[in-house]
Parts: C-alpha cells; structure tokens; sequence
C-alpha cells in the first residue's frame, strides 16, 4: 500500500482499494498481452481465536475482499505472475520485507520470462499472419 497523498481538496489513495488486479481495465485498452502481478498471500484457514479482536476481523474481511475482486480477474489476464510473498504484511514498512517483496517479484517474473515470450512470439505471428491476408 502506497500512503494517501492530498492534492488540492482531494486524497488519493493506493489503487487496489478500487481495484487490487485491473487485469480488465488492462484488457480494455486493447493491450495485446496482460500480465497480471498477484501480491496477495492466498487465504489460509486461520484458527478462531484469531478472531477476539475487531482489527483482526476487519484485516481478515479486507484479505477476503482482495481475494474475491483478485479471482474474478485473473480470467482477463494472459499471464500471472505470483511472487512468494508469505509472511509479508501488506502493511509492512520494515525495509527487510520491502528487499524481500522485490527479490520475489524479481524471481517470479524471470520465471514467467518463458510463457510471456511465448505469447509475444504467438502474438507477432498473428498479427504477421493477417497482415499478409489482407495485401
């Protein structure tokens, strides 16, 4: 999450509290090829006594908001990429997680370095292919 920054009589807010994963919004401005970043720990059962204390419910209700809004765009996203961000609080500002939130998207992006090549070649070849068509 990105601090709130004023401007003029406005606050803008980090984007994911309208949407986490745009992979739509991506899709609709004819982009050939989205790529999703998906930064959310997937929900785990967590054990009841977690739950006494309304910042725990209110963490979890956001966790499971993310999660939902996330699922239902992934369908528009031709390739996702998911780092391993387990123990990382979405809330965290210790640089340590910070290191640990880039080298984990570094790795998952150089492993999805394949299929996204695929695609792009996949996506030339088309375009290639309905060009000599129409001459």
């Amino acid at each position: 999450m990105i601090q709130p920054v004023a401007i003029g009589d406005k606050v803008y807010i980090d984007g994911w509290a309208r949407a986490n994963l745009p992979a739509n919004a991506a899709r609709e401005t004819g982009s050939s090829i989205v790529i999703a970043v998906q930064v959310d720990q997937p929900l785990s059962p967590l054990p009841p006594k977690r739950f006494m204390h309304m910042r725990a419910i209110a963490a979890r209700l956001i966790d499971i908001i993310l999660a939902t809004g996330d699922e239902r765009q992934l369908q528009f996203a031709d390739v996702v990429i998911c780092p391993n961000v387990s123990g990382i609080s979405l809330i965290s500002n210790r640089s340590t997680d910070l290191k640990k939130a880039i080298l984990a998207g570094e790795l998952a992006a150089e492993k999805a370095l394949p299929e996204i090549r695929r695609r792009l070649k996949h996506r030339a070849t088309m375009a290639a292919s309905s060009n000599t068509m129409f001459h």
